[in-house]
């Protein structure tokens, strides 16, 4: 970042040479990117010997700078690079270059003109400033003893973007000079870069390669076709030109192409096969555009060649002195030369690599195909990258612009530079990168200067969904400085997990400009010999869902935090709340008057504070363990803020910042519990001024120490309130039900703490926990952690020792009966209508669902129908259903049909259930068939009752019926007719005897009437029998019907 610097410049007066170079450029196109110059400047009174004959010259008062990546000013000049890979020169118009008159003079190669046709000299320049000087173009023919100034018109401007500039040298002949002069920005916002130079002949007839197209590095496959790019670089249309190509040794037959090209177009040709592979060599030129042959200023451009064909990256390499790679640089030059095919690692060989290096994008990277750098061994200390950065524009060991999908594992990496000492530094919109169990050090810091921050991510961009996991960060001015673009463009997704802060000397963290922030289970501690104002975690517009829980904040010895967790203009959201939980924090610093802040909330709202425990330890008489002020609409509940100063336990500047505020335990014993519209003294006072805190208590939380803040006091034990989104306690254990104020959920030693017996589920396990980190823990399965998990049956046994006291507990673990069958009951199946029937569960579940909606564990129905009930509960779910039927009252009925003397009756009857029937015919013979049919002995009339009954009632009707006189079961039959089997499955056999002899009959009908077989015997006496196959008819009744001449006879049969 430049500085504006009150220094004393002494203006050196004398005799201007002109430089004079002997090298020249005599092929074109000539090209120059400035990728291989030195790193050189910084200061914009740096001096700087350029490369390849380019030269800062004599006749400026400052030199031109050699960078990579953004340069050090904001917002002026490049931010993110160069117009290619990212080096590129440019001026550094800091103090004090912007003062007085200042000039900057970049001289080129010289150039020799002799037998070319229109020289152009084409360059790319940056001109972004809200101060910006003027930009000039000369030309000198006699090695700069006189110029030719203006060239072109003197320009400037103010864009953030590369713009391309021509420059034609037809009017000069010889050799020549070109010079980019620029002049006098009136102040420290007017950087101006240059890059990408290009001098090329301006012909009439001028083709050439300008490219392959495939195959194309990178590439992750070969398909043995060539094709390349053809290109008209002059001024007339392009009909045909002969392009000649070769495959390692071997030249193979010339293309003649023919077409029609206009100038500056291009167009795909296709030129042929051979069977090319990894390590070959491919070229293609031309000869002869419009079967002109070029001037050799010409033939510059027409050729290009592959050299060494390879595929993408993909698998795993080794770095190290017997690896695929030496070192990590030339591993990152391959894979920007090829690109990745696939996941790519790069494991390192134990030792200390002394580099630097810059990722960027690479072709073929993505979600899938990630690139990882880790050390083989998995020892974060037996691979280290060191560097020593030495100026501005080469602060860091890794820098990683517009890098997507990178990841770094378990190595060190350090920065030993004593001004600049940054380790990993973002840019450019890098994201999806993982860092993840490395030592990140920055070495001799007593500076808060941001060159010296571990982690780095400048303002004015965006470096998206970046994770920080398990890493030791250590040293640095700033242990992270992360920054998004601005308050309406804001850096998402940055996770912060598991981390150790250490030694940092001015913040551990900053973190400003972010949305969706996670920063949990962090330990920021350590010592420094900073003696001011010192932050451990801050953040300044956090938005969105931040989650800052788990963490660990305190200092040893005599350095201190002066804030623990400082939250400005950070807001959540009504539905997607800001968390601050779980957290312990220790501020304070031996014999100082300052104040220190535990929690410190300025102009934020829409979050909780919720279990925390905060000590101030020692500070000033204003110290708060708790501050807040302007924002609203925070929730601040089941906190431990403790402070032995004279100062406050919670201080509310504004009293519309908390919209609630209670279950907190709030303890100042040398000063005021709370300040609300004036100072509170005691927990009544705080209550009544504030009408917070009603279920508050002001108690001594009994830390384990200064800097150990779990808790020995038993009467926060279950006296808090519940949040749904905070499960576990600081430890990782799980809250009660009704949770323990604070951070730590505990129960006292003199209590059954590991709670009630538990059952467990088929193929589950359960966590017993116990005890505090400090605590001497002895499980009976001889584990010696805070909490242990079980998946089989037993009885389990603790012992502890500590700094609460001592205690032992038993729990007795059994497998629970997780059978999801046999559950739903019911009082009946069946009931009568205006009746009711209860079905319940049997089993106790966390949810209930029967059908119709009901989620009670029982459920009355008053009508018939099948009925389901779902359950739930911690092991799984079931699904019964059952059957219920509603009867009505009986009402008997029934009609009857006469054969002669035999009375065939159908039962009509209704109301369901499980009726039976009793038939008195009258003629001293009953039955319970549902459907009989009687043979009478006498052919008169006889009254006929039915008697019904099922489980609503008993009913009866009754009917007449009449016989006839003769029959023909009596005049020719003589009643000897059998049906069998009967019942049968549809066939069966009929026999009879016939005494006269009489044309038969045979037909079978079913209970509707419908006839479902007959035959036709003919005239039959004597015995008479005929098998009978009704084929699939249904089950049921079916009526035999014998017809003898006019008259018949009825068996009845049941079909099964």
């Amino acid at each position: 970042m430049k500085k504006l610097l009150l220094l004393s410049v002494l203006a050196v007066v004398g005799l201007i040479v002109p430089s004079i170079v002997t090298a020249q450029i005599t092929t074109f196109p000539y090209t120059q990117d400035f990728e291989s110059f030195a790193q050189c400047g910084g200061s914009c009174t740096s001096t700087c010997a350029l490369q390849d004959n380019w030269v800062n010259a004599a006749s400026a008062t400052r030199d031109f700078a050699s960078d990579i990546g953004g340069t050090g000013s904001n917002p002026t000049g490049p931010q993110t690079g160069g117009t290619a890979v990212g080096r590129y020169l440019y001026t550094e118009a800091s103090s004090p270059c912007y003062t007085g008159s200042n000039s900057w003079h970049l001289e080129s190669p010289t150039i020799d003109l002799t037998g070319t046709n229109d020289i152009q000299f084409n360059f790319w320049y940056h001109m972004y400033g809200q101060s910006m000087g003027t930009a000039h173009i000369d030309v000198t023919e006699d090695g700069g003893l006189t110029w030719t100034l203006d060239v072109i018109p003197a320009w400037t401007d103010n864009q953030d973007l590369w713009q391309e500039e021509t420059v034609s040298l037809a009017a000069f002949t010889g050799v020549v000079t070109v010079r980019l002069r620029y002049e006098d920005p009136p102040n420290y916002y007017g950087d101006f870069a240059f890059d990408n130079v290009t001098i090329y002949d301006l012909l009439q007839n001028d083709a050439g390669v300008s490219a392959f197209i495939n195959p194309n590095v990178p590439t992750c496959t070969f398909n043995d076709s060539v094709e390349i790019e053809l290109t008209n670089f002059g001024t007339d249309t392009l009909f045909n030109v002969n392009i000649n190509w070769q495959w390692n040794a071997a030249v193979q037959t010339p293309l003649a192409w023919t077409g029609s090209l206009l100038p500056g177009a291009s167009m795909n040709v296709y030129l042929g096969t051979v069977a090319y592979g990894v390590g070959d060599d491919l070229i293609a030129w031309t000869d002869t555009p419009n079967g002109v042959t070029e001037i050799p200023s010409g033939t510059g451009n027409d050729s290009q060649s592959l050299i060494g064909l390879n595929t993408g990256l993909s698998g795993t390499y080794v770095i190290g002195a017997t690896g695929d790679y030496l070192d990590f640089a030339t591993a990152v030059a391959d894979l920007n030369m090829f690109g990745v095919c696939g996941p790519v690692v790069f494991e390192a060989e134990d030792g200390v690599y002394n580099e630097q290096f810059i990722l960027g994008s690479v072709i073929g990277m993505d979600a899938t195909n990630t690139v990882t750098f880790r050390s083989q061994s998995g020892d974060q200390a037996l691979v280290t990258i060191s560097f020593a950065a030495t100026l501005s524009t080469e602060n860091y060991v890794i820098a990683l612009d517009d890098a997507d999908y990178y990841s770094f594992e378990q190595m060190t990496i350090e920065n030993s530079g004593v001004t600049y000492g940054r380790v990993l530094d973002f840019q450019g919109g890098s994201n999806w990168n993982t860092v993840t169990g490395c030592h990140l050090n920055s070495l001799n810091t007593t500076t808060t200067s941001t060159n010296r921050c571990v982690i780095y991510s400048a303002s004015g961009n965006n470096n998206d969904n970046n994770w920080f996991v398990d890493n030791v960060i250590e040293g640095g001015s700033y242990g992270m400085y992360w920054y998004g673009t601005g308050t309406t463009s804001l850096t998402n997704g940055t996770v912060v997990d598991g981390n150790d802060f250490l030694n940092n000397y001015y913040y551990g963290s900053r973190q400003y400009y972010v949305n969706n922030t996670v920063f949990t289970n962090n330990r920021t501690y350590g010592e420094s010999v900073y003696t001011g104002t010192r932050f451990a975690n801050y953040f300044y517009y956090c938005d969105g869902t931040f989650k800052i829980t788990g963490n660990e904040i305190y200092s040893l010895g005599t350095s201190g935090w002066y804030y623990g967790i400082y939250l400005g203009q950070s807001d959540g959201a009504a539905s997607d709340r800001g968390l601050v939980a779980n957290n312990m924090i220790q501020v304070g610093k031996p014999g100082t008057t300052s104040t220190m802040y535990g929690i410190y909330s300025t102009n934020s709202g829409f979050m909780d504070i919720y279990g925390n425990n905060v000590l101030v330890s020692e500070g000033g008489a204003s110290s708060r363990a708790l501050y807040v002020t302007s924002g609203g609409a925070t929730e601040v509940k089941n906190n431990n803020f403790v402070n032995y100063t004279a100062g406050y336990g919670v201080y509310l500047a504004s009293s519309f910042s908390v919209s609630e505020m209670d279950f907190n335990n709030i303890h100042s014993p040398g000063g005021n519990v709370g300040y609300f519209g004036g100072n509170q003294v005691t927990l009544t006072d705080w209550q009544a001024a504030s009408g917070f805190d009603v279920n508050g208590m002001d108690l001594d939380p009994l830390y384990h120490s200064a800097t150990d803040l779990h808790v020995c006091a038993d009467t926060l034990n279950g006296a808090g309130i519940t949040h749904p989104s905070v499960t576990v306690d600081f430890d990782g254990q799980s809250r009660a039900a009704t949770p323990d104020i604070g951070a730590d959920e505990f129960s006292p030693l003199s209590t059954a703490f590991l709670g009630s017996d538990v059952s467990l589920c088929t193929g589950d396990s359960v966590q017993l926990a116990a005890g505090a980190p400090s605590d001497a823990i002895l499980w009976s399965t001889g584990d010696t952690t805070l909490a242990i998990w079980v998946s089989t049956a037993g009885t389990y046994d603790v012992s502890i020792v500590g700094v609460c006291g001592s205690g032992a507990d038993t729990i007795i673990v059994t497998a629970a009966a997780d059978v999801y069958a046999g559950y739903l009951v019911a009082d009946s199946l069946w009931f009568c209508a205006g009746g009711s029937v209860e079905l319940t569960s049997s089993m106790t579940a966390d949810t209930y669902a029967w059908t119709g909606g009901s989620t009670n564990d029982s459920l009355t129905v008053t009508a018939g129908g099948t009925y389901t009930l779902d359950i739930t509960d911690a092991c799984g779910s079931g699904s019964e259903s059952v059957v219920i039927e509603e009867f009505d009252t009986p009402v008997a009925g029934f009609t009857s049909t006469t054969s002669f003397a035999t009375g065939v009756f159908t039962n009509t009857s209704t109301g369901g259930g499980n009726a039976t029937y009793s038939w008195d015919f009258g003629d001293s013979n009953s039955s319970t068939e549902s459907d009989p049919i009687h043979a009478y002995g006498n052919p008169t009339s006889f009254l006929v009752t039915l008697t019904v009954t099922n489980e609503c009632g008993t009913d009866t009707f009754s009917d007449s019926i009449t016989l006839s006189t003769v029959g023909i079961d009596d005049l020719f039959l003589n009643g000897d007719v059998s049906v069998y089997p009967n019942p049968s499955k549809g066939e069966f056999t009929i026999d009879m005897t016939v005494l006269v002899s009489s044309d038969i009959t045979v037909q079978v009908e079913n209970i509707l009437g419908a006839i479902v077989y007959v035959s036709t015997p003919g005239s039959v006496q004597g015995i008479y029998s005929e098998n009978i196959s009704l084929g699939n008819a249904p089950a049921g009744m079916y009526f035999v019907r014998v017809f003898a001449g006019e008259q018949q006879l009825v068996k009845k049969i049941i079909v099964e």
